[in-house]
């Protein structure tokens, strides 16, 4: 029986919540749950995420203190296997072999093209992040009478106390053509201003302002997070795209590459392994594969390769005599150890060799020249070729990332672990990625219930499995 004593954990009782509560019980409960094997996807439901809550502030108070992986985390983590589920990919993977010779590529990017193009993407998503309001317009007087008299049914009176000014500025800036539009835009404003009110935002505390609404990461976070219907999110969507892009005076934009959680299928990461490890070009082969490496094999994404050197991957000799690719990511904030999986230590293997062919040191950046550089990945991934099928395919980092944080996920790595070796701190990555994972066994479900009973948390109390 774990032995646990009474502890307020309040903070963790809103999903995501940055806890600051002492975690008293914590050391005894996730030795248990090291003990029980259990994948960190089967904790990523809705009563357990006050839990990944608090290990991730435990995880990043103790980061400084420990950032060596455990060898049985190491192990486990090499022998990761690709757990992405197809059913819930939209991608459909090919039906045969090719019945024809795939065609030929279409030219690649230069490298000036290549960073050109990651400049724009880079301008594109900074004109995103514009909040500096404009003037707002002025509205016929039966419509700003209707904005102004407005007062949502599904809003507890004292949120809606809060968020009230910053909600009727945003339907303002609508424009409403008529009363009963500026009912519907309030409605849907009124939502999102409730959501972000009540949940934490990053970088932000205190009462929502107008620049909270227009913030199109906010704006992406709630439709995603609120609306599971894709028609209810087209118009909700719409609507506070609408509101932004009036309040900041940006343009419509029309195509910008967003950084997606989406992993990628099975057919896919094979694609891109094969795409990966053979490019004409010396140069671009040997940044490719340290690429896929470092992002589809370790999970790592652009910030933590910025200052990767080629000494920081380490051949590292377990005691059993497995030997293990280990980078050592030393991103300022970020300082962890990463285990590249088996299926893509050949890929290591090739990327080192041709480090060494091309003259570069082991203390040469192993992507790029300059840890100043605009862009990381971009410029690379811009340049592979893909053939056939795998041409539709867009290459991102991040989704690559996502595509090894649910391999690591479906597999016994200790939570602690994950989270150090993944380089979050909360349990909104894992959430998000949940729907990707392997359903979890209920027998061993109702076992990790019963075991947080032992902990007389209020946090954790009244939730659904």
């Amino acid at each position: 029986m774990i032995t646990t004593h009474p502890v307020s954990t309040e903070p963790a009782a809103v999903p995501f919540a940055r806890a600051a509560a002492p975690l008293a019980p914590l050391p005894a409960l996730l030795a248990a749950l090291r003990a029980m094997d259990i994948p960190v996807s089967w904790l990523a439901r809705s009563r357990f995420i006050p839990l990944l809550d608090a290990t991730g502030v435990r995880a990043e108070a103790d980061r400084t203190a420990a950032v060596t992986l455990p060898e049985d985390s190491t192990r486990t983590l090499r022998l990761l296997l690709p757990s992405v589920l197809e059913a819930t990919v939209s991608r459909e993977p090919p039906t045969g072999p090719p019945s024809a010779p795939s065609p030929m590529p279409g030219k690649r990017m230069s490298n000036r093209d290549a960073l050109k193009y990651a400049q724009e993407q880079k301008a594109l998503m900074l004109e995103l992040t514009r909040t500096d309001l404009v003037e707002p317009p002025e509205l016929d007087p039966v419509t700003a009478r209707a904005i102004a008299d407005y007062k949502p049914s599904g809003i507890p009176p004292l949120t809606w106390d809060v968020i009230a000014p910053a909600v009727r500025l945003a339907a303002t800036y609508y424009k409403p053509p008529s009363k009963t539009s500026a009912q519907n835009t309030l409605s849907i404003v009124a939502r999102y201003a409730a959501y972000l009110q009540e949940h934490p935002r990053p970088g932000r505390s205190g009462p929502i302002q107008a620049e909270d609404l227009v913030l199109e990461s906010n704006i992406r976070w709630w439709t995603s997070a609120a609306y599971p219907n894709p028609h209810s999110r087209s118009t909700a969507s719409c609507t506070v795209n609408r509101v932004a892009r009036n309040a900041t005076g940006r343009k419509k934009v029309t195509h910008v590459v967003r950084d997606s959680q989406e992993p990628y299928g099975t057919w896919e990461v094979i694609e891109i392994r094969r795409a990966l490890l053979y490019q004409k070009s010396v140069g671009l082969n040997r940044a490719s594969c340290f690429l896929g490496a470092c992002c589809l094999g370790a999970g790592l994404n652009s910030r933590d390769l910025r200052r990767l050197r080629a000494r920081d991957i380490e051949e590292r000799t377990l005691s059993d005599g497995t030997v293990a690719y280990v980078i050592h990511v030393t991103a300022k904030g970020r300082e962890r150890e990463a285990v590249v999986m088996r299926q893509y230590e050949a890929m290591t293997r090739r990327a080192l060799q041709l480090h060494a062919d091309t003259g570069r040191g082991l203390d040469d950046l192993i992507i790029g020249v300059s840890e100043e550089r605009a862009a990381i990945a971009s410029p690379i991934l811009a340049r592979v070729a893909l053939y056939g099928k795998a041409a539709t395919i867009r290459l991102d980092v991040n989704r690559m990332r996502a595509t090894w944080m649910v391999s690591a996920m479906s597999a016994p790595v200790p939570l602690v672990d994950l989270l150090r070796t993944a380089g979050v701190q909360s349990a909104r990555m894992f959430v998000a990625l949940s729907p990707y994972c392997p359903a979890p066994d209920p027998h061993h479900v109702e076992h990790l219930t019963q075991l947080l009973r032992h902990v007389r948390c209020p946090a954790l109390s009244g939730r659904e499995t």
